[in-house]
């Protein structure tokens, strides 16, 4: 419904986030206009597909790395109940960008991706780790909308003070600003 509605005022340019988290990340620390995105909660792909039925031109996903991670993984619908897989996407782009082996073998044993991050973080590969699962979740995305529209991705930890952003990310964000 709502994407019905932004279409008709000429909303071009989609911000979709998956939860009271972004909403306040898009409001505080990316000044976009609330009122001109949806939350999709857990229901990544079926948002993704809605944008591309609508026409939009973009879509820019933003979400805490816990639900995020998993797009790394190509999981569309984020809810446990669906598939985890949060831990095993962290460990899988640590041993691409060969983070220490004894650290990783700890990651089995967190909760949340925040925990594996505390871990790993002092790796001198972390940064790297960080990069690989962007690319990742860039791929899925891509894969996901097959050039039918622009995707982007932000992924922020407020805990770890990161954003982290996919290869379209910064030129949607600077089209939603440009048609405020």
């Amino acid at each position: 419904p709502y994407t019905t509605l932004f279409r008709s005022e000429g909303i071009k340019n989609l911000h979709v986030t998956l939860g009271n988290y972004g909403d306040s990340f898009v409001k505080n620390k990316m000044s976009l206009d609330l009122s001109k995105g949806v939350k999709c909660s857990n229901f990544i792909g079926e948002t993704i597909e809605s944008a591309i039925e609508y026409g939009f031109e973009s879509v820019l996903i933003v979400g805490h790395i816990g639900k995020m991670i998993k797009l790394g993984a190509g999981i569309m619908n984020t809810h446990s109940a669906q598939a985890d897989g949060r831990i095993e996407t962290l460990i899988t782009c640590g041993l691409i960008a060969d983070v220490n082996i004894s650290l990783l073998k700890k990651l089995p044993e967190c909760v949340t991706v925040d925990a594996g991050l505390d871990i790993i973080s002092g790796d001198k590969n972390y940064s790297r780790t960080l990069e690989i699962l962007m690319e990742k979740i860039d791929r899925h995305l891509q894969k996901k909308v097959k050039n039918t529209i622009k995707i982007g991705a932000v992924v922020f930890s407020e805990k770890h003070n990161m954003m982290l952003k996919t290869v379209h990310a910064d030129e949607i964000i600077s089209e939603m600003r440009k048609n405020k």
